[in-house]
């Protein structure tokens, strides 16, 4: 139900949010908000332009309802609808999704700076830690 190890950087308190708002609402989803405003490009040119505070980027993990879930999965499977994430199919049969604020440093690590950046986040983590429990 919940987790994918593309983003092993989600605390437990993100776990617990969609956890909860999943077992209350049916469907939950992670999202954060893009920090530039984003172009559609059409054959090189740029002809729309989006508020940035309009879109969401999905994170992991990702909570959902089993009876949800298998109904998301036979209503795409009728209709032939192949999409590349879950959340995407249960928006497609019609199943809303409540947003949970996402953490910025959640990153999905698919790139050698990925796991760059990762490895910082681990140690200010760590240290972190470190100075709560010695205050």
């Amino acid at each position: 139900m919940l987790g994918e190890v593309a983003r092993p950087l989600a605390t437990s308190d993100l776990v617990r949010a969609v956890r909860d708002a999943a077992h209350a609402e049916g469907a939950a989803v992670p999202f954060t908000t893009p920090h530039n405003p984003i172009a559609v490009a059409d054959d090189g040119w740029t002809n729309q332009t989006y508020n940035k505070e309009q879109l969401l980027l999905p994170q992991t993990p990702q909570g959902y309802r089993r009876t949800l879930l298998l109904q998301a999965y036979k209503a795409a499977k009728a209709g032939g609808v192949q999409l590349p994430s879950t959340f995407q199919l249960l928006q497609a049969a019609g199943i809303p999704i409540r947003v949970v604020p996402g953490e910025e440093r959640n990153i999905k690590i698919t790139t050698p700076l990925d796991w760059e950046i990762a490895r910082r986040v681990i140690s200010v983590r760590r240290r972190q830690r470190v100075k709560n429990n010695v205050d």
